[in-house]
């Protein structure tokens, strides 16, 4: 317990089911959390399940530039500075093939998914500064290190060289940058758009490709998250987590 006692953090993408646990569960290891999706309603309901003190939020796009600034600027605000940044927020896209994708299409994962977390880091970094440095989490997935949906594995391959540079060129401000990198989560997202036309034989079929024949949980992503946030990973930076079930061994 407590093992994020008098810390500050920032939780993007927090009406997701794994953003959800993230947040709770920090709450209840001491942290002051400020949780952002893209629209004040889902915060807001993001916040009653959650269903705890110190929390806050506010909407934000964190494909757009000016609205990570605002989100680091009302962490400030709220209490008194910045420590941990999990950016959470992603999208899967387009999955057609190549010889389908329109421009469009394949640059939109990029814009949530590798520019999102950059511009956090961006936003967050001098206020991480001050505070003697911090820890930035970025969600990423076993897409980094395998082919697969172009546009989603693309922007997967991308945070991974993102979370490197940016953790070799932060170090000197004792700055932690890591991602974690799920594969299959049980989450609602995930039964709805790769189980909902195959139900049990398709979630039976992908259990059988994971060497531990289950799919993780957002509360073990999230206790993954905490343990890269806390001072239990002070010396690990620059690195990614694989959450699989043994999937890619």
């Amino acid at each position: 317990m407590n093992r994020l006692e008098n810390k500050i953090a920032i939780i993007t993408g927090a009406a997701s089911e794994i953003g959800r646990a993230t947040a709770s569960l920090f709450v209840s290891e001491g942290a002051r959390v400020l949780v952002s999706d893209l629209s004040e309603g889902v915060c807001k309901a993001a916040v009653r399940q959650i269903g705890r003190e110190n929390v806050s939020y506010l909407a934000c796009n964190v494909a757009e530039p000016e609205d990570n600034v605002k989100l680091a600027q009302r962490a400030v605000e709220l209490f008194g500075g910045v420590d941990i940044l999990i950016a959470n927020a992603g999208i899967e896209g387009d999955t057609r093939d190549i010889l389908s994708l329109t421009e469009e299409a394949f640059d939109l994962p990029y814009k949530v998914n590798v520019k999102g977390p950059f511009h956090g880091i961006r936003a967050v970094a001098k206020y991480m500064k001050k505070r003697g440095g911090g820890s930035v989490v970025i969600k990423s997935s076993i897409a980094a290190q395998r082919a697969g949906p172009l546009p989603y594995t693309t922007s997967q391959h991308a945070v991974t060289g993102l979370t490197r540079s940016a953790a070799r060129q932060l170090a000197r401000y004792k700055i932690r940058v890591n991602s974690v990198n799920p594969g299959a989560v049980s989450t609602n997202m995930m039964y709805e758009s790769r189980l909902q036309t195959g139900g049990a034989k398709v979630a039976g079929a992908m259990k059988a490709q994971i060497p531990l024949h289950r799919f993780a949980t957002p509360a073990e992503i999230a206790e993954v998250i905490l343990f890269l946030s806390s001072d239990a990973s002070a010396c690990i930076t620059g690195s990614a987590y694989v959450i699989d079930g043994g999937e890619l061994s």
